[in-house]
Formats: structure tokens, C-alpha cells, sequence
């Protein structure tokens, strides 16, 4: 379900920003009530299928020491307030449009807040522990959809004003572009995910801590630098659709070369001294853990130098060619580290490997922005990938 939430988010609000950005209105209006429309047919789809093939599927495989009545009603409630989620998506791409993040950034503390208060009341009040929690998380999915929908009518009520909008080509340009969107998520989580299910495959659990620790520390490094591109994004994408390239360049540069630091300066530390940060948090750190955690934010830091690039293209809108050929890479990265750990490899192999494909992507990807948009390479190579460069060299004498 999350994975489709996020899909539906980009895609919303890539079709939302190009219209803002093109300065009509009406375009706005009728973009938002196509997207509006596919996602209530999504959610509808989902609940008549979800819930009882879910329920069948518990009530005859799922392993259940307890009521499986409770089961089930966590899981009506998941498919609930999921399914609420999806007739959100189209304020939330309107609000990422409009750059209200302070309107995000209120939901995440109230979610954080209520969710500390239900934790601790679990701990010394409730009987009901499971329900009450699933009804917890239930209500933070759901619960963004009342309020972005009551702030977008109230702010925005000549773009969110429901119309019926007829014209079957505007629902095709968007559920291709969410297909090719929906391309790339399944290869990225599938690369994610299938380093854990090939180490799982080939050592034993206890290498499995090792990656997850490994994992949870860059999810965090990551985090800080990814989040300078949300800002930028739709300014990107609003730039593109009224023909400033100068500016798209220049904001795309910039994320590219503040992210890549942002991320060197966080990182900084877990690559020079990753197995005296990490004695200090777990005390015995699990063998391969430091290994992992230096590979992985390598990786990591090869990707975010190529933030920018993946909004120009999405605000172009044919993104065919990017999406087949990155994750074209990312799936064979897969596949060969696989096969390299097969012929008895050590298991941090698995990360060279995708670090070298990291490599072949990043220039791939140079080749569809020329390609694509026909962008000077040059601009982004001297504005971003040279003064990064030489950041990253500078530190290399500790880390080596």
C-alpha cells in the first residue's frame, strides 16, 4: 500500500506542478480532478479486493496463537485507513506543489506526539493492546486526508472545485507515467531489499543484523540530504514547464552539488571512525557491520550526486527511456551480485557490486539528460560533480 501511496504522490504531483507552473488555473482544476477520480477508482479497486482476499488468506494460512478475529480486524483496519490514504494523494501532490511543507511538517509532529502518548498509555493502561494499536496507526495514515483535503478547500478552492473531466487522454498520460514511476520504485525496493534476501540466502542471521544495522544508520545519513531536494523539486518542475531552463539548470545543479555535501558532511564521521561510533551505540558491533555501513554510504553518496536530474525528466514527462534504462542497471546489480556471492565471494562483495553499477547509472544517467531534454552535461559536471569531487578527496586521507 505504501508503495502505491508513494507512486500515486509523485505522479500527482509532477501533473499538479507542470500545470502551476504553465500559470492556468483551469489546467490546475482539471489535473487535480483526474488524478482526484483515478484515485478514488484505486481505493474503491482495493477495498472490494483487498478485504476479502485478505481475510480469506488469514483465516486459512496465517499461524495465530490468539482470536484470529483480532487479526482480521487489524487488518480491516490497515486496508481502511489505507484506502482513505489513496482519495488524499491529490491534495497531498496539490500541497507539494504549492510547497506548504510546514502543512507536512505539522502532521509529522502531531503523528509523532500521538503516537508516544498511545505507546505509553499501552504500557500501563489498555487491555486491548493490539487493536488499540492498530487503531492508532490506522488513524495516522487516515487521518492526513481530512486535513490536507479541509486545507486545500479552504486555500485552494478554485483548483480543488470537483468537476467530471471527460478527456480519456489526460487519464492515459497519467497511468502511464505512474507505470513507468511504478518501474522504477519495484527496482529500487527490489535492490534494497534483495541484498538482504541474498545475504540471508548465503550466511546466517547474525549477518543479517549486521545489514540491518548497517542500513538503519545510512537510512538516516540519507535522510538529511534527500530532504534538501524536496524543497527544490517542484520549483524545478514549475521552471521546466514555463521554459526557464536557465533557472531549471541552476536549481538542479544545486541540488545535485548541496545534497552530495550535506550528505559527505553527515557522513563524514561513520567513514572515518564507523567502528568507534558504532561500539558506542551497540557496544559489541556484529561482524561486517563496519564493512557494510562504509560500502553502503559510498553507494549512497554516488546517488546523491545525481539528485536533480530525475525532476527535469519527470517534468519533461516522457520518461520512458530514463526509467528503462537506470533500473534496466539495477535489477542486473541484483542479479550479478547473486551470482557473485554463488562462486564464494565474501559478502561485503555484494556492495562493490552494486557500487559499481551505482557508477555505470551515474553516467546512464547523464546520457538520458542529454539525451532527454538536451542539456549541456557540461553545466552540471563544473556547477556540481568537480567541486564535489574534490570534497570527497579531501576526505579521503582519514578515510583510507
Amino acid at each position: 500500500m505504501a508503495i502505491i501511496n508513494t507512486i500515486m504522490v509523485s505522479t500527482s504531483t509532477r501533473f499538479i506542478t507542470v500545470a502551476l507552473g504553465r500559470g492556468d488555473t483551469e489546467e490546475v482544476n482539471k489535473q487535480f480532478n483526474v488524478n482526484l477520480i483515478i484515485h478514488i477508482v484505486i481505493a474503491l479497486i482495493t477495498l472490494l479486493f483487498a478485504l476479502p482476499l485478505g481475510e480469506l488468506y488469514i483465516q486459512e494460512f496465517i499461524n495465530y496463537a490468539g482470536d484470529i478475529s483480532n487479526a482480521i480486524m487489524v487488518y480491516r483496519i490497515s486496508i481502511i485507513s489505507s484506502v482513505i490514504s489513496f482519495i488524499g494523494v491529490p491534495y497531498n501532490g496539490l500541497l507539494m506543489a504549492k510547497e506548504k511543507f510546514i502543512v507536512f511538517c505539522s502532521r509529522d509532529i502531531f503523528t509523532a506526539i500521538a503516537k508516544l502518548i498511545v505507546a505509553i498509555l499501552l504500557v500501563y493502561c489498555f487491555d486491548s493492546k493490539l487493536l488499540i494499536y492498530a487503531l492508532t496507526l490506522g488513524i495516522a495514515t487516515a487521518y492526513p486526508t481530512l486535513a490536507f483535503t479541509i486545507y486545500c478547500n479552504k486555500h485552494y478552492p478554485e483548483i480543488t472545485n470537483l468537476k467530471w473531466v471527460k478527456d480519456k487522454k489526460r487519464y492515459k498520460e497519467v497511468f502511464t507515467f505512474s507505470a513507468w514511476t511504478a518501474f522504477g520504485a519495484v527496482a529500487t525496493i527490489g535492490r534494497q531489499q534483495g541484498a538482504a534476501l541474498i545475504i540471508n540466502a548465503f550466511f546466517n542471521t547474525i549477518m543479517n543484523t549486521a545489514l540491518g544495522i548497517a542500513n538503519t544508520v545510512n537510512h538516516f545519513i540519507t535522510m538529511f540530504s534527500q530532504n534538501i531536494s524536496k524543497p527544490i523539486a517542484p520549483q524545478i518542475t514549475k521552471s521546466y514547464a514555463a521554459g526557464n531552463m536557465e533557472r531549471c539548470a541552476s536549481l538542479m545543479v544545486m541540488t545535485s552539488k548541496y545534497g552530495f555535501l550535506l550528505m559527505l558532511f553527515i557522513s563524514a564521521a561513520f567513514l572515518v571512525e564507523p567502528e568507534w561510533i558504532l561500539r558506542i551505540w551497540l557496544g559489541k558491533v556484529p561482524e561486517y557491520t563496519v564493512t557494510f555501513l562504509v560500502l553502503i554510504t559510498i553507494d549512497s553518496l554516488i546517488m546523491s550526486m545525481n539528485m536533480g536530474i530525475a525532476e527535469v525528466i519527470n517534468a519533461h514527462g516522457n520518461i520512458k527511456l530514463f526509467q528503462i534504462s537506470i533500473n534496466t542497471f539495477r535489477l542486473a546489480s541484483i542479479i550479478v551480485a547473486y551470482l557473485v556471492l554463488k562462486a564464494g565471494y565474501p559478502p561485503y562483495s555484494l556492495f562493490i557490486v552494486y557500487i559499481i553499477f551505482n557508477v555505470i547509472i551515474f553516467f546512464v544517467r547523464q546520457w538520458v539528460l542529454n539525451r532527454t531534454v538536451k542539456f549541456n552535461n557540461w553545466i552540471l559536471i563544473k556547477g556540481s560533480y568537480i567541486p564535489s569531487l574534490i570534497a570527497f578527496a579531501s576526505l579521503l586521507p582519514w578515510i583510507l
